[in-house]
Formats: C-alpha cells, structure tokens, sequence
C-alpha cells in the first residue's frame, strides 16, 4: 500500500491529492510499526525503480523478460543456499541470519539442486520442521523463512519453474493484455517487494499477503478500464450566449 500511495494513487485533484497524501502517511505508519528490516529498503528501491518507469513506454516482451530474469536469479540463489555461499556473504557483513542458515542447512539431506528433483509433495517442509522439533534439533517448530527453497523442496524443478513462471511470466502478460502497462508496472514492483521478503520469510503464504498482491492491482486495473462518465447537457450560461451571437453577428 506504501508502494500504491507514493505512486501510483490518483493525485490529479486538490482532494486526490489530500487523500493520497493522508492515506500515504497512514501506511508508512504501520509499516514502519511492524518493523521488518529487509523490506524498508525494499520497498525504498521498488518506489525508486516505479518513479522511474512510470512515464516511459517499453516493449510489451519487457516486463515478461524481467520475469524470466527473477527466474534465473532464483535458480541461482538455490544453489547458493545449498552450498552455504549466502551464509558466508551475509555473515561476511555482520548481518544476523537469526538461524535461518542453521535451518536451511537442515534441509539439505532432503533435495536435490537438479533438473530431475521432482519434490516431495505440498506441506512436506512443514513436516519435516516438526520431526527436526521432536528429534530436538529445534528448539521450536519455527517457519522455514525462505518460501523459495521452500517451494522447491516440495515441487521440484519443474514444479518451482511452473510457480514461478505463473507468477513472474504469465501475470505479467496477463495484465498487459487485461489492462495496460501501467497495471503490469504496479503489479511487478509489488510482485518485487514481496520477492525480497520471499527469499528470508514466509510471505509467499500468507493469506493477507497472497491476495493484497493480487487485489491491489486489480482493483487499479478496474479503475483504469472505466469508461469516461457522459456529458450531461446542460444550456449556455448568459455569458456564453452572449459571445456565440456576437459570433454569429460577426459572421454575417
């Protein structure tokens, strides 16, 4: 909402402008209350790159392509959580991964980073949390907090390709048909936001989160579509009418 209210709100009015400003306000006051340190800068980049792009016309295949890029990005980050790269770069900058290496590290036993992992079913991660609780591996059953590994733990190579294509390939072009470039543009920042917390949380999965990402941008996209209201008509003003047989006056 932060992301939707420092750009892409109606501010074309005196009052749309107040009310954006106000409703601006309010949500950087409880985003900043809930405290989540990765997605300050987050949402500071996602703003930076949506001012950025808001008033230029690129190709239709363009936010398609970046999709395919945050695809890549993914495959890659896998295979650096898997050999411990990421731990080791994170660590090198003295930020605290609050367990999250020690948990990823857990799941190593029970994937493969290969083109014919097929996973092991929906909720297998959440399983096998609870048995690292019991087994007492874990002081508590926590979230996994990186719904990317996540996804691919349990669907596989081909499963986590079919996810993440629906998601950053698809919908993207769905919305340039559906709607315009504009509705694309907000969908891909919000859709970037949530990424960054998808790769150290469990957002990816949560009901509010899942269906704001979706609801914002339709609900812009239908603002969009709306036809223009018709003119009502309505007679000249005294003054008009004056001017347009002055007009005419001087026609003859």
């Amino acid at each position: 909402m932060v992301l939707y209210y420092a750009v892409f709100a109606p501010h074309s009015t005196l009052q749309e402008k107040r009310k954006r400003r106000r409703y601006l306000l309010l949500c950087c006051w409880f985003f900043l209350v809930g405290m989540k340190r990765i997605a300050i800068p987050a949402v500071v980049l996602f703003i930076l790159i949506a001012l950025l792009l808001r008033k230029r016309k690129v190709p239709n295949w363009f936010y398609p392509a970046v999709g395919g890029c945050y695809i890549l990005f993914f495959l890659a980050f896998l295979y650096c959580v898997r050999n411990g790269i990421i731990t080791a770069l994170l660590l090198r900058f003295g930020i605290d991964m609050m367990g999250r290496d020690y948990l990823w590290s857990l799941a190593n036993p029970y994937y493969e980073f290969s083109i014919t992992y097929l996973g092991h079913g929906f909720e297998y991660v959440d399983t096998i949390i609870a048995q690292w609780y019991d087994a007492g591996l874990l002081n508590q059953a926590i979230p996994f907090h990186n719904d990317i590994l996540k996804v691919f733990v349990e669907v596989g190579f081909p499963g986590f390709l079919l996810w993440s294509g629906i998601q950053y390939v698809l919908t993207p072009l769905f919305w340039q048909r559906y709607a315009d470039q504009q509705t694309t543009l907000l969908y891909m920042c919000e859709l970037g936001y949530m990424t960054v917390t998808y790769l150290t949380d469990n957002t990816a999965f949560y009901f509010w989160s899942a269906m704001a990402l979706r609801l914002v941008t339709l609900a812009y996209a239908m603002e969009r579509k709306k036809p223009p209201e018709p003119k009502v008509w309505m007679p000249d003003s005294r003054q008009e009418m004056r001017d347009r047989i002055r007009i005419l006056m001087k026609e003859v």
